[in-house]
């Protein structure tokens, strides 16, 4: 699956978290299809969609190394 994220543009922010950025909700329900297509047999995969609105509200933390 890793391989088909990074083809589709998604970049990992954490171990098995991928994101990518959609300019419209339409572009977003293609790449959600498009991944969607690509889960095998006995994997899942969770979409989420936020709004540039709420993506700005995010929070990250980064441990200390």
């Amino acid at each position: 699956m890793v391989d088909i994220f990074h083809r589709l543009g998604f970049e990992m922010v954490q171990c098995s978290v991928y994101l990518r950025h959609a300019w419209s909700r339409e572009k977003a329900e293609s790449l959600a299809r498009q991944v969607g297509d690509c889960v095998p047999e006995a994997g899942h995969v969770q979409v989420l969609f936020f709004t540039d609105k709420q993506y700005a509200q995010s929070q990250v933390f980064r441990g200390r190394s």
